[in-house]
């Protein structure tokens, strides 16, 4: 007999038979040190702690009750002192500070398909993603931030690069009224295309919290950024990403080409398969067919991540972490932070040619 589980996002009822990770909301809100939400705090809880401490992605797992000692990691001994709490060695964790209770940060965006759950089988089969659905997280707002490059101006066929950090830009900060247009006028005006370090440029001159970090082929790296409220920015070659010729279907490359940027924005598993979520700049005007026709085809594509580990790794291999604004930002503490590099000693590579 299954279980049914029902989450309210943005006043929108779905109902799912499987587990999903999602970021802290006060649907679940849970004890500091309950890790699996049980309502108890015992030898399991530091047992999914010390699993998630080496890499392991257990389940279920919420890092925002982990950091029991408010240390801004987690790591061993969290665990130790949930193991410690356990067998009556201490009263209480050495952490008092309250759990947050942000702001639900997964969301169904744009509005589905009128008739049909968000996550129905019918549209998981129609996008090219199949069943079942096991995992979900997107890091997504309620206002609109997708942008095309399309009419961005004179150089709107290689503004991949100043539209996707204008979009990163807005997804921070929602009353960011700047164009891709205007962050082409502000680096290379004359034309060419956008080097890794114009986005990084422009993310400073916004004042956008933000920190590069080296791609590993360890897809946890990018799925913490995520569940800790961060998007990210790739440059990517698409030489790597499949092509997918179905008009209807959301899954990878729907043209050809090499350097592009994109954002990363969520990830979804279904049938044991991990897809990440992008916003892909590169939509020029092109929709799905109907009923889907004022779906641009860049907004929610979903890439594998053999393929996307591939592209980054034979093109940029780092990823640029955009933060989230204050609500979000809290939740990047819950986290175990990668190694940033310093973006001045390492190469920065362009989006060129598609």
């Amino acid at each position: 007999m299954q279980k049914k589980t029902t989450f309210t996002i943005l006043k929108r009822t779905i109902f799912i038979t499987t587990l999903f990770v999602f970021s802290i909301s006060p649907l679940c809100a849970q004890s500091i040190g309950d890790v699996n939400n049980d309502s108890n705090i015992d030898i399991v809880d530091g047992l999914l702690l010390s699993q998630y401490y080496v890499g392991l992605s257990p389940e279920p797992f919420y890092p925002a009750a982990a950091d029991v000692n408010c240390d801004n990691r987690i790591d061993i001994l969290d665990a130790l002192l949930v193991a410690q709490l356990y067998v009556g060695l201490i009263d209480a964790f050495p952490c008092t500070e309250p759990t947050p209770t942000a702001t639900p940060q997964s969301t169904i965006e744009p509005t589905p398909v009128p008739g049909t759950s968000p996550f129905s089988d019918e549209l998981l089969i129609r996008w090219g993603l199949g069943t079942p659905l096991t995992e979900y997280y997107e890091n997504d707002r309620d206002y609109p931030w997708y942008m095309d490059q399309y009419n961005t101006g004179t150089y709107s066929s290689i503004n991949c690069g100043p539209t996707s950090v204008t979009m990163a830009i807005k997804w921070t900060d929602e009353s960011f009224d700047r164009t891709p247009e205007n962050a082409r006028e502000t680096y290379r005006p004359d034309g060419g295309w956008w080097y890794t370090s114009d986005i990084i440029n422009y993310l400073n001159a916004y004042n956008t919290e933000h920190i590069v970090i080296t791609a590993a082929n360890d897809p946890n790296l990018f799925k913490d950024q995520l569940r800790g409220g961060n998007i990210l920015i790739l440059c990517i070659t698409m030489e790597e990403i499949r092509r997918n010729s179905v008009e209807r279907e959301h899954t990878h490359a729907f043209f050809s080409g090499t350097g592009h940027f994109i954002v990363i924005k969520g990830y979804i598993v279904v049938n044991n398969t991990l897809y990440f979520e992008a916003y892909d700049p590169n939509s020029l005007n092109r929709f799905y067919p109907a009923p889907e026709e004022t779906w641009l085809k860049g907004k929610d594509r979903y890439y594998l991540w053999e393929d996307l580990y591939n592209a980054v790794s034979a093109w940029w291999n780092y990823a640029i972490v955009v933060m989230g604004n204050s609500g979000l930002r809290s939740n990047s503490r819950f986290i175990t932070q990668p190694v940033s590099v310093d973006p001045n000693t390492i190469p920065h590579k362009s989006g060129a040619g598609y």
